[in-house]
């Protein structure tokens, strides 16, 4: 009897010291909220000058942040920033590829709180500048052929480095409306209403139908464009793009499934779209 105990003490030791101590981040996280130290930076970084405001500027921003990690492998989207990679986590920090993505604050089977080490405000070696971020785990997301986190899906999200002509940046606008199509498909399958923030493009969603929102600068797919110029182009391309949908009659079955086509006729559009070039 005793050998029994001993034997089955020894398997537990070895089964615990075998297991991966990240598999208790396994799953998807998405951003719920955030805290600020010194709440006075936020505003004089936006140029804030009436309380009340900061959501307006910081949500397009962090609105939509998550972490998916899934058989040591991870995608993090944080602010402008996207990675994906192998994953690690320890007691203090979790990385992604051997870099330090996020400062763990605090560990919760259903919530954390993170540091977010990229974020433009947690950059510098002043603790009072610093934004923390709140995740609750997303115990509806499952990776299937939607997995809106996926690489493929967020290719666009290499920020230019210099100009681009207008078929790249068509290529680019089209790879966002496909995510957005995507990310809109993969919600309202998964919940009765979609965080519309999270398709990223200018789109507003009514109940019965959808509207193209004027050209506004703080909006973040916007932003992964070099200059004004370049936005330009690419917000004009959306326009002719939308108004070429909307002419078209959908026959659809609900308000979601219309939404989903107007997206998709959107993404066909700009992927048939081919600039020919003179020399």
């Amino acid at each position: 009897m005793r050998n029994n105990i001993f034997l089955l003490f020894i398997a537990v030791i070895l089964v615990s010291c075998n297991s991966d101590p990240s598999s208790k981040w396994a799953g998807k996280w998405n951003y719920s909220s955030y805290s600020a130290k010194d709440i006075r930076v936020l505003y004089a970084y936006f140029n804030i000058k009436k309380s009340g405001e900061i959501d307006e500027y910081l949500m397009p921003l962090i609105g939509v942040d998550y972490l998916m990690v899934n058989d040591g492998k991870a995608t993090n989207l944080s602010g402008l920033e996207y990675v994906s990679g192998n994953f690690t986590a320890d007691d203090k920090y979790i990385s992604i590829n051997g870099e330090k993505i996020y400062e763990i604050i605090e560990y919760k089977r259903s919530t954390v709180k993170l540091k977010p080490l990229k974020l433009q405000f947690n950059l510098d070696k002043n603790p009072e500048n610093d934004i923390t971020l709140t995740f609750e785990r997303d115990k509806l997301y499952k990776i299937d052929s939607l997995d809106y986190t996926a690489p493929k899906y967020n290719k666009w999200r290499k920020l230019a480095v210099d100009k681009e002509d207008s078929q790249i940046i068509i290529n680019r606008l089209a790879q966002q409306v496909e995510y957005a199509r995507v990310y809109f498909e993969k919600e309202s399958k998964l919940r009765n209403q979609v965080k519309t923030i999270g398709v990223e493009l200018p789109f507003q969603f009514y109940g019965n139908g959808i509207a193209l929102e004027k050209y506004n600068p703080i909006q973040k797919w916007i932003n992964y464009y070099y200059d004004f110029d370049d936005q330009q182009i690419a917000y004009d391309y959306l326009v002719q793009a939308f108004k070429e949908t909307v002419r078209k009659d959908f026959k659809s079955k609900d308000i979601l499934d219309y939404d989903r086509q107007v997206l998709k006729s959107i993404e066909d559009y700009l992927k048939s779209v081919k600039i020919v070039t003179t020399e």
